[in-house]
């Protein structure tokens, strides 16, 4: 831009030189009285207004240069800007691509966590409450145990008691007795097998 504003200048210049060139002619051959000094006079104006045109034409071809070189200038400068703010724009969504990415990614894992969380605390709840199953289960075999063996105990008690009154009432070799035996051990088993059945089915 100052190589422009210079150029400019020097055009002034040059016109204005131009412009007291002219005058001075005109005041030249207002003063002259022969033919021969209007002559030189001429000549030398012509000259003088010969070079003022070249200059002038030089002073114009170099503006234009000059001109078309900023307007290269400018042309290059608006490019790498218009392909700067592309790259920028593409950086910029890049950037919120990864941002939103990175969000999303995050929530999930929140979500997965909180899933878990969730998961372990109702495996949690469920093994304490098996647990405590499991301690009830005990409870309550041993006490099935111990009823079980009150019953073997019971029915060994009576079976001896059995015998004992069979020996009383039947001779061991008698039909009778082997009948009779035969019965209540059967009744026994079927009321053995019941109560086997009934503690298991608890």
């Amino acid at each position: 831009m100052q190589v422009l504003e210079k150029e400019r200048e020097r055009r002034w210049k040059a016109e204005a030189a131009a412009k007291r060139l002219v005058e001075h002619i005109q005041s030249l051959t207002n003063k002259a009285k022969d033919e021969g000094d209007m002559k030189d006079l001429a000549i030398d104006a012509t000259s003088r207004l010969k070079q003022a045109v070249m200059n002038e034409r030089e002073i114009k071809l170099n503006l234009q240069n000059e001109n078309d070189r900023l307007k290269e200038q400018l042309q290059e400068a608006v490019e790498h800007l218009s392909k700067s703010r592309r790259i920028q724009e593409e950086q910029t969504k890049a950037i919120r691509q990864m941002e939103e990415m990175a969000s999303k990614e995050e929530r999930e894992k929140m979500k997965q966590q909180t899933h878990d969380h969730k998961k372990l605390q109702e495996a949690l709840m469920r093994g304490a409450a098996l647990s405590r199953e499991v301690d009830l289960l005990k409870s309550s075999c041993d006490s099935q145990k111990t009823q079980i063996n009150s019953l073997q105990s019971l029915l060994a008690s009576r079976e001896q008691e059995h015998r004992e009154e069979l020996k009383s009432r039947y001779s061991l070799g008698s039909k009778e007795m082997q009948t009779a035996v035969q019965e209540e051990v059967k009744r026994n088993e079927r009321e053995y097998h019941q109560q086997m059945k009934q503690q298991q089915e608890k």
